[in-house]
């Protein structure tokens, strides 16, 4: 449990843009079956900025909600770089998109380590989904969803005690 010292700590660091250290404790500080809420929360905020959003995104979501098919959350992440790349190779000046696409990549490996199962994604993709969170929302010029972001992880850790 973070207390409310290291939460205003931890808001101090995310303001002045130290979202992977941010990212890093939030994730440490969540039980595994926490963190597929926390990916899909941010995901879904990072899609308001999108005019319409891919199925493969909304999979990723979906996903998140049923413990029985976070493992499916492999094949989600396939599908997702394959959009990424697809941008990069048309049109890679769309920054905004492609940092909604990275956001959905690291939810999907969140959502597949809570699994459990072997073949594991690197750990700190928790850290880089927060990360790339907070990136989208600078590329968007979006103070907005920078503090509904972070609104979001806050309410994920619960009230914090002194």
């Amino acid at each position: 449990m973070i207390d409310a010292r290291e939460l205003s700590a931890l808001r101090t660091q995310w303001d002045s843009g130290d979202a992977m250290r941010v990212g890093w404790v939030i994730y440490e500080a969540l039980p595994n079956a926490a963190r597929p809420r926390l990916a899909a929360e941010l995901l879904i905020l990072s899609c308001e900025l999108l005019p319409g959003v891919p199925g493969e995104i909304s999979s990723v979501i979906e996903l998140a909600k049923d413990p029985r098919r976070w493992r499916e959350a492999h094949d989600a992440f396939r599908n997702i770089r394959r959009l990424t790349i697809e941008l990069l190779r048309d049109t890679p000046d769309d920054n905004v998109r492609e940092a909604v696409l990275l956001v959905a990549e690291n939810a999907a490996k969140v959502i597949y380590n809570a699994s459990e199962e072997l073949a594991s994604f690197d750990y700190d993709c928790g850290c880089w989904l927060v990360g790339c969170a907070h990136d989208l929302a600078m590329k968007a010029h979006s103070p907005e969803l920078k503090e509904r972001f972070w609104c979001a992880m806050e309410t994920l850790l619960g009230t914090p005690t002194s």
